[in-house]
C-alpha cells in the first residue's frame, strides 16, 4: 500500500505512464494480501483519477475504474473519511456538486485534522471559483503536512485567480525551500510577476524554469504571455500554436493583442466545454474580473454578459459551498 501511494505521487509529479502502473500493481498487490482494505480501493480510485484528468478526455475505462474503487472502499467501511472523499470526486467529474460537497463534508467531520482531507478539499473549492474559501482549507492541509509541494503552488494559483499577485511570492519561496529544482514554481512566480507587468523580472523566472524543465511546452505559453504583453504579435502567435483554443493561455494573448472577437468565442467555449475537457471550470466570475490581460475586454457588451452570468454561478456556489 505505502509502495502504491508511492508511485501515485510520482506518477501526480512527472505523469510517466510506468508510474501509474507501478502504482496499480502495487495496490493491486496490497489488495491480495487484505481484499477488504479499505484504504487500497480508495488509492486505486485515486490514481485511476489521476489517469482520467492527465490523460485525453475520452479515456472512460480509468473514469469507471475510479468509480468502482471508491464505491468498493465505501461498502467496506463506509465510515472511512478517505472513502467518502473518494466519492465526493466521483459525483465531482459527474457534475453533481451537491453529492459531491456532502460527501466531501462528511468526510471533514470524519477526520478534520487529516491534510489530504484539507488538501482535497481546498481543490474541491478551487475547482468551482470559491477560490479564498480554498485558501483556507490549503493553508491548514499545510500546518499538518508541510512538505507536499503541490499544496503550495495551488495556494498560489489561488491568489492569483483572486488578484492578490503579491502573495505569491511568499508561497514559491517556502515552496523552493523545500525543493530548489522543481520548474513549476518558477512559472506560477512568473504569471505573478505578469499580472503586476514587471516583464523584465518575469522573464527571469521562465528562463530559469527552461533550464530546470526544457522540455516543458508551458515555457513557451509564458513567453508568449510578454510578447503580447509588449504587443510582439507575430512572436506571441507562433508560440501558442497548437494549443486547444479555449484554454486561458491562448485566450489571454488573444486579449492583450486586442483580438476581442477570437478572445470572447474562446471564453464561450472554454465555459461550454471546459469542464468536460479539464475537469475544472476555467472561466470563473473571480478570474474574469482579476485578470488585468481581459482589460481590453471590459467594455464589450458580450463580456459584460458573460461576467454577469458567472456572477450569478458564483454566488450560488459560495452559498451552497462556501460557509462550512
Amino acid at each position: 500500500y505505502a509502495w502504491g501511494n508511492h508511485f501515485g505521487e510520482k506518477y501526480a509529479n512527472y505523469r510517466r505512464e510506468e508510474d501509474f502502473e507501478e502504482g496499480v500493481k502495487k495496490y493491486t498487490e496490497a489488495l491480495k494480501v487484505d481484499p477488504d482494505y479499505a484504504l487500497a480501493y480508495r488509492g486505486l480510485g485515486d490514481i485511476y483519477q489521476l489517469h482520467f484528468v492527465f490523460s485525453p478526455h475520452d479515456n472512460w475505462k480509468s473514469y469507471d475504474l475510479m468509480n468502482k474503487n471508491y464505491e468498493l472502499a465505501y461498502q467496506i467501511n463506509p465510515n472511512l473519511a478517505e472513502a467518502n472523499l473518494g466519492l465526493g470526486w466521483a459525483y465531482f467529474f459527474k457534475e453533481d456538486l451537491d453529492k459531491s460537497y456532502d460527501f466531501f463534508k462528511r468526510a471533514f467531520e470524519l477526520d478534520p485534522n487529516n491534510p489530504s482531507i484539507n488538501f482535497d478539499l481546498g481543490s474541491f473549492l478551487r475547482s468551482i471559483g470559491l477560490y479564498s474559501q480554498a485558501i483556507q482549507y490549503y493553508s491548514r492541509s499545510i500546518e499538518l503536512d508541510p512538505l507536499y509541494m503541490t499544496t503550495y503552488e495551488l495556494i498560489a494559483d489561488c491568489y492569483i485567480r483572486i488578484g492578490e499577485f503579491s502573495k505569491v511570492a511568499d508561497c514559491v519561496n517556502k515552496a523552493l525551500d523545500i525543493e530548489e529544482d522543481d520548474y513549476s514554481f518558477y512559472l506560477v512566480h512568473a504569471e505573478a510577476l505578469i499580472m503586476m507587468k514587471k516583464y523584465d523580472e518575469a522573464g527571469e523566472k521562465i528562463a530559469h524554469a527552461e533550464k530546470l524543465n526544457p522540455e516543458s511546452p508551458y515555457v513557451r505559453y509564458y513567453r508568449a504571455w510578454i510578447f503580447a504583453a509588449k504587443e510582439e504579435k507575430e512572436k506571441a502567435l507562433n508560440l501558442i500554436e497548437g494549443r486547444a483554443v479555449y484554454r486561458s493561455e491562448v485566450t489571454r494573448i488573444y486579449s492583450l493583442l486586442g483580438m476581442k472577437d477570437e478572445a470572447i468565442e474562446n471564453i464561450k467555449e472554454g465555459i461550454d466545454i471546459g469542464f468536460r475537457e479539464a475537469q475544472e471550470y476555467l472561466y470563473t466570475y473571480l478570474v474574469l474580473i482579476n485578470n488585468p490581460s481581459y482589460e481590453s475586454l471590459k467594455d464589450d457588451p458580450r463580456f459584460k454578459e458573460i461576467v454577469e452570468s458567472e456572477k450569478k454561478k458564483y454566488d450560488e456556489r459560495l452559498k451552497r459551498y462556501g460557509q462550512f
